[in-house]
C-alpha cells in the first residue's frame, strides 16, 4: 500500500532488480528487493503460471512474420555462436524447466561485480546505509565468475533465408552483418553512423528512400545493439510479399552508399544535435540518471 513497484529483468548477460518508491519507503523497498534476490521461493504455481504465458508467447511467434525473420536472421549470422540460441526458449526448453533448475540458477546471484544505483531524493551517505542495512551481510561463495564473451566469426558470404508463414499479407525483413561491441573504439562513430542510415527523423535515409520516395515499406530503420557481445547491425522492413525483392535491393543501395560516401555536414551536424538532446533529456528523469549511470 506505499504505491511503489519492484522489477526484474534478464538478458543475455544481465539479470536486473528496479524499484521506484518515495524517498521515505527507500529501506522498504530494499528489504523486498533483498527478499526476492537472496530467499525466492518459486511458488510452484507461479512457476505454471509464467511456463504457460511463454509458452503461448513462443505460438505466437510461430504466426508472426517479424518475429520468425529475427530469430532466422540470428541462426543465420551466428551459425557457432550461442547468440544463435533464442532468448525467449523454445517449447520443448521451457517445458522442460523444473523448480531445481530455478534454484540452482539462483546460486549464480550473489554480491560480487553487482552494481546499485540510488538515484532521487536522498543523500549517499544515507543510502549507502540503508543499502549495508539490507545487503551488508549477503555473501554467496557458490556464485559463478564473470562469463565472457566470445568473439563471432564475421560473415564473408551473402546467406539469404525465406521462412513461409501461409496466410499473412506483409513480408518481414531482417537484413544485417556482426556489429561491434559498446566498448570498440569506433562504437560511437558507428552508433551516429546507424543513426543517420535508419533512425533520425522518419527512420533516417533507409525511411526516406524505402518508405517515402517508393512507398515500399510499411516501416523500415536500421538498429545497432552494441552490447557486452558482438551484436548485430540490422536493418528491418515490413513490406507487402511482392515488394520484398525491390526493398531488399534498395536497401541494399544504401547500404553501399552509406559505406562509399561521405555524409553530409547537414546530416552530421543534425544528428550530433539529436544525440546532444537525447542525453540532456535523458538525464531529467530519475530513471534517465540511474540509467546513464
Amino acid at each position: 500500500g506505499i504505491a511503489a513497484s519492484l522489477d526484474t529483468g534478464s538478458s543475455g548477460h544481465t539479470s536486473s532488480f528496479s524499484a521506484k518508491s518515495l524517498a521515505e519507503d527507500l529501506p522498504t523497498m530494499l528489504k523486498l528487493l533483498a527478499e526476492v534476490l537472496r530467499r525466492p521461493t518459486f511458488p510452484a504455481d507461479h512457476i505454471e503460471k509464467v511456463r504457460g504465458e511463454i509458452l503461448t508467447s513462443l505460438q505466437a511467434r510461430q504466426q508472426s512474420t517479424r518475429r520468425m525473420a529475427s530469430r532466422v536472421f540470428h541462426e543465420l549470422a551466428y551459425p557457432d555462436h550461442p547468440y544463435r540460441r533464442s532468448l525467449s526458449g523454445y517449447p520443448e526448453t521451457v517445458t522442460s524447466i523444473t523448480r531445481d533448475d530455478l534454484a540452482n540458477f539462483q546460486r549464480n546471484l550473489g554480491p560480487k561485480d553487482a552494481i546499485i544505483i540510488v538515484v532521487g531524493a536522498i543523500t549517499a551517505q544515507d543510502a549507502i546505509k540503508m543499502v549495508e542495512d539490507a545487503f551488508g551481510d549477503w555473501n554467496n561463495p557458490e556464485q559463478s565468475s564473470k562469463i565472457t564473451v566470445a568473439p563471432a566469426e564475421k560473415i564473408s558470404e551473402m546467406r539469404r533465408k525465406t521462412t513461409p508463414i501461409p496466410g499473412k499479407s506483409q513480408s518481414d525483413i531482417v537484413m544485417g552483418c556482426i556489429g561491434p561491441t559498446r566498448s570498440a573504439p569506433d562504437f560511437q562513430a558507428a552508433r551516429m553512423a546507424n543513426s543517420i542510415f535508419g533512425v533520425f527523423g522518419m527512420y533516417g535515409r533507409l525511411g526516406d528512400a524505402v518508405r517515402e520516395s517508393e512507398g515500399l515499406a510499411y516501416y523500415s530503420f536500421s538498429a545497432l545493439d552494441g552490447g557486452f557481445g558482438p551484436g548485430p547491425w540490422r536493418v528491418n522492413a515490413g513490406v507487402a510479399p511482392q515488394n520484398v525483392d525491390r526493398a531488399v535491393e534498395i536497401i541494399r543501395e544504401e547500404m553501399r552508399r552509406l559505406v562509399s560516401e561521405p555524409v553530409t555536414q547537414e546530416e552530421l551536424d543534425d544528428n550530433k544535435s539529436f544525440f546532444k538532446g537525447q542525453l540532456v533529456l535523458g538525464l531529467e528523469t530519475n530513471e534517465g540518471v540511474a540509467g546513464s549511470l
